[in-house]
């Protein structure tokens, strides 16, 4: 899990990905019961994409580019 790139990239990355699952989490929990099964493989996959990524990819995709200014 997110082992590719320098330690502070790999926290902060870890960091941004759990803020996100947080943030899916309360979505589902608003979710109608008949959806909420797509939506967990869509966070499942999204999940999976993450783990896979380099630290610094994660980063530069969930900031927004404001941030970089």
């Amino acid at each position: 899990m997110y082992t590719k790139g320098t330690e502070k990239q790999i926290a902060f990355a870890i960091d941004l990905i759990n803020n996100t699952n947080q943030r899916f989490n309360e979505l589902l929990d608003d979710c109608p019961d008949n959806k909420k099964s797509y939506w967990t493989d869509v966070i499942k996959d999204y999940n999976t994409i993450m783990d896979q990524s380099y630290a610094g990819d994660i980063i530069e995709i969930r900031l927004p580019q404001s941030h970089w200014l």
